[in-house]
């Protein structure tokens, strides 16, 4: 009875096999919003689709509009241009990354010689990776593609390329050739969000050295133009944003793809201050508080928050709410009322504070927080109902 067990478990097991060897067409999932966004940047310019003429064009977006931030290098691989942007390559290679800092930091087009023995086609895969986190390698190409990631010292993908190749090889044996066919495919959502050398933590990074570099410490230290020349920091920003007595350095490619707001007002570019000097240009933003903006910030570059202010998370959240609005942020009102809600508890605020939270869901348009605050008062209804505040009942 056992060996009859164990015989249709090899056979189930042999037909699973075969199934997963066979070729079929892939057909990945969309982009999460955050990375399709930057993808777009990828995209808008034509030169930058395979198969496109080989001479850069200005970038537009699907309007057919100027982009507000076009890409400001250009890699030169057989002859074929691929355009970039200096910030995403330095996120995502620690090659790039020293390159654009040192003996790249003035140029705008780089040309890799014939000794670099570089495919265009898979440059222009590992650079579309950078900006969205997925790739699909055909099996030829894998070895080829790996030296690649490693010259460029993206570990990470040299890691899963050689996990991949191991057990590609394992399952060849078992299954035999059709199953060596099969290509790499990445896609970022089965990558962990906080993977290091994912896309959100390597704009973490960046975030995080911008971040150093706008300390307040910075700006009582030293003149305003001081803080923003560009000439005596590594981060790559490339326009400062003044809130209140705080200079953010930021960089123009993720404040456009992400908020319609930024990509409005850097497209004009008429309340820029301008110096000469190599200064950045200077954005001013009124009746916001710094510690707010940097965590509006963390959430644009990062497409998450940590955490609210561990002093008073509710005054943050109400305004973040405030900047979501402002700023056409509507996707970050869902990250602060994720974090918001457990703060919502009757066991740490009022009944009252309960009631003010319901109208400023009504307020901001934050039905998960709505849905939140009524469900305590159904359940607390008489708690609400002979709760005295400083004007008399809730209701």
């Amino acid at each position: 009875m056992g060996s009859d067990i164990n015989s249709q478990w090899h056979l189930i097991r042999r037909i699973l096999c075969h199934y997963e060897s066979r070729p079929r067409p892939l057909r990945p999932p969309p982009l999460a919003p955050f990375h399709a966004a930057l993808r777009s940047a990828f995209l808008a310019c034509p030169a930058n689709r395979v198969g496109a003429d080989s001479t850069p064009t200005l970038a537009t977006d699907a309007a057919g509009e100027l982009w507000p931030s076009p890409p400001d290098i250009t890699l030169y691989v057989q002859g074929r241009p691929i355009e970039a942007h200096r910030v995403i390559l330095a996120a995502r290679s620690p090659y790039f990354r020293t390159k654009l800092a040192t003996e790249w930091r003035n140029r705008k087009e780089v040309t890799f010689s014939s000794r670099h023995s570089l495919s265009f086609k898979l440059m222009h895969m590992l650079v579309d990776f950078f900006y969205s986190d997925r790739c699909e390698v055909a099996a030829e190409d894998l070895e080829d593609f790996a030296r690649i990631c490693k010259a460029c010292k993206c570990t990470g993908m040299v890691k899963r390329l050689t996990a991949h190749k191991k057990r590609r090889d394992t399952r060849t044996r078992e299954l035999g050739r059709d199953y060596s066919q099969r290509p790499f495919v990445l896609q970022g959502r089965s990558m962990d969000h906080r993977a290091e050398d994912g896309l959100p933590s390597a704009l973490r990074r960046i975030l995080h050295d911008s971040l150093a570099n706008s300390r307040e410490e910075d700006l009582r230290n030293s003149e305003l133009a001081e803080t923003c020349r560009s000439s005596a920091y590594d981060d790559l920003a490339d326009v400062c944003i003044k809130v209140g007595d705080r200079v953010f350095r930021c960089h123009q490619l993720i404040l456009t793809l992400r908020s319609e707001y930024f990509k409005t007002r850097l497209s004009r570019r008429t309340d820029f201050l301008h110096s000469n000097g190599g200064e950045l240009p200077l954005l001013e933003e009124h009746d916001v508080s710094a510690e707010a903006f940097e965590k509006m910030l963390e959430y644009v570059y990062t497409d998450e928050l940590e955490d609210l202010d561990d002093d008073d998370p509710l005054s943050m959240a109400e305004e973040l709410f405030d900047i979501a609005s402002r700023y056409l942020l509507f996707p970050l009102k869902r990250v602060v009322a994720d974090l918001l809600l457990p703060h919502l508890d009757l066991d740490l605020v009022s009944p009252a504070e309960i009631c003010r939270w319901l109208m400023l869901s009504d307020m901001y348009d934050v039905a998960k927080v709505r849905e939140h605050c009524q469900d305590i008062i159904d359940r607390n209804f008489e708690a609400f109902a002979e709760s005295q505040g400083s004007s008399g009942p809730c209701f």
